[in-house]
């Protein structure tokens, strides 16, 4: 009798051991998305347009609130992280690095045009945008222009209309304007590659002004 109370003393005790052990492993295991996010300091979206909405409104609501640096911030999400990879998987790869830095400066002049056209807003407008996908073809889909870099694989592009909305209304009257925006999405969060032209590989590189 005393030798079976001692065992089954033991066999609890072993048992709780292995519930510790399994709890702690499980927490461990839930807990790696959280800390990664922690680290890296960049938040998933989902894969669709309720996702995309959310990017873009984190970047609306630091213009509402007058925080700039936040601004660009939050459209520097909207650039393919480490590019020369990520275009390595579908170009030439003479042609990778080339190609990063295109797509770096068709984000910048996104971002400069949309910020230009909420700056004719009165300060502290409150600002929200509609995504939806749009699958009207671009002009360039059936024509190869000159300066262009063809694709070496299918690419997974997506194009959406943008809707923004205000709640006063410009110098000019509007409350409303929209553009298109053609998106890869990767790494969890959309990336900006084009605009109502199609992407920015299947046309020649804009020519930008020379700052004084």
């Amino acid at each position: 009798m005393t030798w079976r109370c001692y065992a089954n003393q033991r066999l609890s005790t072993y048992t709780v051991a292995v519930k510790c052990i399994v709890l702690t492993v499980l927490l461990a295991l839930l807990s790696i998305p959280a800390v990664l996010s922690q680290q890296t300091g960049q938040p998933s979206y989902t894969h669709d347009a309720k996702g995309l909405q959310k990017q873009l409104d984190v970047a609306l609501q630091a213009y509402r609130e007058g925080k700039l640096a936040d601004v660009g911030k939050q459209f520097s999400r909207f650039v393919v992280p480490d590019g020369e990879k990520w275009f390595n998987q579908y170009f030439p790869r003479d042609r990778v690095q080339e190609l990063a830095k295109r797509q770096a400066a068709a984000e910048d002049d996104w971002e400069t045009g949309l910020t230009a056209l909420m700056s004719l807003y009165p300060k502290s407008t409150q600002f929200h945008v509609r995504c939806r996908p749009d699958q009207t073809p671009s002009p360039r889909e059936s024509q190869i222009a000159a300066g262009s870099i063809l694709p070496t694989s299918p690419l997974p592009v997506e194009t959406y209309l943008l809707e923004f909305s205000a709640n006063k209304p410009s110098a000019l009257g509007l409350q409303r304007f929209g553009s298109v925006a053609v998106l890869v999405f990767y790494d969890g969060a959309y990336r900006f590659v084009g605009d109502e032209d199609g992407p920015f590989w299947s046309a020649p590189p804009k020519e930008r002004k020379k700052e004084p």
